[in-house]
């Protein structure tokens, strides 16, 4: 019953590999079940952000066009052939730039490239002849009716330049002089969500507006992966890096006609927040199953190993030849059948152990009589021999001494040392049998026995009555001797 009580958790034990097993299985379930599930929400979750930063890229870069657009038409109106005079003009710009907060400057040129008037905010003026003959803001409107020039920086504040040409023959042209500051109107934190990043990038990667106001308008946002892509015209990079060198999930969208480029881009850390919730879930889920799985793996192995434990410590009881013990076994099951059939496998073995001891118990006893009778038919023999061996010497002695032995006492000796002899025999048994009366019996029952030396003819150990024979014989030796010696 020792082995019960051994640690039911050791090495290559059963209880060990069911519960190991149990929770193995159960914790690669969970944990494939959360992988999957993990990389489908990542995936879904990474393209649905993708898809919307995209719209939003779009729709941003469709109002900007449009708001282009609109810039456009309103110059095109100052333009008119119906202002002939420099007064009506300058009346017309003034009302352009009241309506049009993004354009800093506009200047009128004839048909021979020179200034006739120049418009701001802060001055007027008219008829400097500043020729622009060479210029492609007049160069260009010569060969189409509209021409948007490619971004350049004014200090920190990035321009674009519109020039058109009026109505009529060598009638001159209109040139707009756009600040893009208007551009961050667009992509305001508070149009755009609170977790987005947007910004506008040019022709050559340089910065034309960001929603977070601490950017420097004009840095070279060419080294990060995303914008590089688009530069050079290959496939949308989704997952790119901020000037940080942070993880973004990315969206572009063109605005073709200005070749300039609207980013939407939110931190990956933020973009797979359902995801890490998940992951959170499960794990938790995870480390739940895990407990639930030890403690069922547990329950269920001990069910099964305490049974299995009981036949194992009665199998070795059977090895120990313990017929009489019993498996105890309350399973309700195939163990339970199988402890019962170990029972009577042992009720069998201990009535067939019990026959083989009363077999082998009768064979004893049959083999002691037997040897009894062979010692009884060898002592029987020997008393013979000695009854022969007596009488040779009997004669040997008459016919050496002229003395004449008894015959009658030698009969009477050869049964007296017969009685000896089945006397010690008997005694033998008895001290055998009962060793703590042997000395006591054997004092008793030894007989003293008659052994005649054949060399001196002198008894070495006789009995009273034959030595008083053998004194009443010396003398007649002695005088028979006496008288053959004679003269």
């Amino acid at each position: 019953m020792a082995t019960v009580g051994k640690s039911w958790f050791r090495r290559n034990g059963l209880f060990g590999k069911y519960v190991i097993s149990f929770v193995g299985l159960v914790v690669l379930v969970l944990a494939v079940n959360g992988g999957l599930e993990t990389w489908f929400m990542y995936r879904e979750t990474t393209q649905l952000l993708a898809n919307a930063q995209s719209e939003k890229a779009e729709s941003t870069a469709r109002r900007i066009e449009q708001y282009v657009t609109e810039m456009e038409r309103q110059i095109s109106w100052a333009t008119r052939a119906s202002a002939t005079t420099l007064e009506q003009r300058q009346s017309d710009y003034a009302l352009l730039l009241q309506q049009v907060p993004a354009i800093d400057r506009l200047i009128q040129l004839d048909g021979a490239g020179k200034e006739q008037l120049r418009l701001t905010r802060r001055e007027i003026v008219t008829a400097s002849g500043i020729d622009y003959s060479g210029d492609p803001r007049f160069k260009e409107t010569q060969l189409k009716p509209i021409w948007l020039s490619p971004v350049y920086f004014d200090g920190l504040d990035p321009y674009m330049t519109i020039a058109m040409a009026h109505s009529g023959r060598n009638a001159g042209s209109t040139v707009a002089e756009i600040n893009l500051k208007f551009l961050s109107t667009f992509i305001e934190p508070d149009q755009i969500g609170k977790d987005y990043i947007a910004y506008i990038v040019g022709p050559t990667g340089r910065l034309l507006a960001h929603s977070d106001s601490a950017n420097r308008l004009g840095s070279n946002m060419a080294d990060l992966p995303q914008v590089a892509a688009e530069l050079k015209g290959d496939e949308s990079v989704t997952f790119g890096r901020d000037p940080d060198g942070h993880s973004v999930l990315s969206a572009e969208a063109g605005i073709e006609r200005m070749n300039w480029h609207v980013f939407f881009e939110q931190p990956l850390s933020t973009a797979l927040q359902p995801v890490y919730y998940l992951l959170f879930r499960t794990g938790g889920l995870l480390a739940l199953g895990i407990g639930l799985a030890v403690l069922a793996g547990t329950l269920l192995a001990r069910q099964m190993v305490v049974p299995i434990r009981a036949l194992q410590v009665g199998a070795r009881q059977l090895e120990a030849s313990d017929f009489g013990y019993r498996i105890k076994v309350k399973a309700a099951d195939e163990i339970e059948e199988l402890a019962e059939r170990f029972n009577r496998m042992a009720d069998q073995l201990q009535g067939s152990y019990g026959a083989l001891e009363q077999k082998v118990e009768e064979l004893e006893q049959q083999v002691k009589f037997l040897s009894d009778q062979v010692k009884a038919s060898n002592e029987a023999n020997k008393k013979a021999q000695t009854a022969a061996a007596l009488s040779a010497n009997a004669k040997h002695i008459h016919a050496a001494h002229g003395v004449t032995v008894d015959g009658g006492l030698i009969e009477s000796r050869q049964r007296a040392l017969g009685d000896d002899l089945l006397g010690a025999h008997q005694t033998l048994r008895f001290c055998d049998r009962y060793p703590h009366r042997a000395w006591r019996h054997r004092s008793s029952r030894y007989p003293r026995l008659l052994f005649l030396d054949r060399t001196h003819r002198t008894p070495i150990y006789a009995s009273g009555a034959v030595v008083a024979r053998q004194q009443s014989i010396s003398p007649n030796r002695s005088t028979n001797h006496r008288r053959s010696s004679g003269p």
